[in-house]
């Protein structure tokens, strides 16, 4: 039982050949000067009364329930984690353009460890994140060593 459709849809967000692109052009200067200011800026901003989720907790918050959510980069979307590692939901990729559906397959997101890790088809790393508990609807997922990347998940009542 993990927190998975946070790990889903930074899993998304960094696969992005864009985001790669980011990495390896003349533009990577400022690339790195605006991640350290967005860095700076979560670290002075961040909630203190954030409870880390371990691996149980997040998956007693997070499993079965429908949730909206907004990312550093200006994507969106709704999703639902189920039990068996699999998502379905929707993404609007950096806010912009058509809003695309999502459907990752049973045992995408696992517990490696005490860790909520990614299993994808061809990663040059597995992934693995840190979940903080906001309040009693909301949670932040972002992957390990890279707080900037971040995504905001809020409980929505299912439809």
């Amino acid at each position: 039982m993990i927190a998975r459709y946070a790990i889903a849809i930074i899993i998304l967000l960094v696969s992005r050949p864009t985001f790669a692109e980011n990495l390896n052009t003349d533009a990577a200067g400022r690339f790195v000067v605006g991640n350290a200011i967005a860095i700076i800026i979560l670290l002075v901003s961040r909630p203190t009364f954030a409870e880390n989720l371990n691996t149980d907790a997040a998956g007693r918050f997070v499993i079965g329930k429908l949730f909206a959510f907004s990312c550093f980069d200006g994507s969106r979307g709704t999703g639902r984690v189920y039990g068996d590692g699999s998502v379905i939901g929707t993404i609007q990729f950096q806010g912009l353009g058509p809003v695309d559906s999502v459907r990752l397959p049973a045992g995408t997101l696992k517990v490696k460890s005490e860790a909520v890790c990614a299993s994808l088809d061809r990663p040059l790393i597995e992934p693995c994140f840190n979940l903080n508990r906001i309040d009693d609807q909301t949670f932040r997922g972002s992957i390990s060593g890279l707080d900037f990347a971040y995504c905001d998940f809020t409980r929505r009542v299912s439809p």
